[in-house]
């Protein structure tokens, strides 16, 4: 199985946690959105793309765990997981669409390896969240700019190699 289709668990608010199989390269559009009740999700690592508002309002999601060759991370993606504390996204990750981590209210720390990923500036929208989250990532990139644009409290990694 090499995808699940958009709005497959959508809604189920008795799913807990879930394995996904190994050979899946894409969790598309709001397959696990409004999923109140998931706390954990084990993403394989063939992962590669996560879509829009996939865990939109997985309000109870503590711990993602986001593989290497995850290259984009789609608008909405995580938005409104509440209880997320802190995610780490490889050096594969080139893109994070708007608002990807926005209400977050838990979150206090991004650490994006990848210093010149495309990342919009409202990746954390939500003002309550801007001066909480620290944004980590390569001095001197694209991330780095972002935070200082939107006054968002940045902590320099060391290069990551690929």
């Amino acid at each position: 199985m090499k995808r699940i289709g958009e709005y497959a668990f959508a809604g189920c608010s008795w799913l807990r946690t879930i394995q996904l199989p190994i050979g899946l390269t894409r969790i598309e559009d709001r397959t696990f959105s409004n999923c109140i009740s998931l706390e954990k999700i084990n993403i394989p690592d063939t992962v590669t793309s996560i879509g829009e508002s996939a865990f939109y309002d997985c309000s109870a999601l503590t711990e993602v765990l986001i593989p290497k060759d995850v290259t984009h991370i789609e608008k909405y993606a995580f938005s409104d997981c509440q209880l997320l504390n802190g995610v780490i996204l490889p050096v594969a990750v080139s893109y994070i669409g708007k608002q990807a981590f926005s209400s977050t209210v838990s979150m206090t720390e991004l650490a994006i390896q990848n210093g010149n990923a495309r990342v919009y500036d409202n990746i954390v929208y939500d003002f309550y969240n801007r001066q909480k989250v620290i944004i980590t990532a390569p001095a001197n990139g694209a991330v780095q700019r972002m935070a200082a644009r939107i006054k968002i409290p940045f902590k320099a990694l060391k290069q990551v190699a690929n």
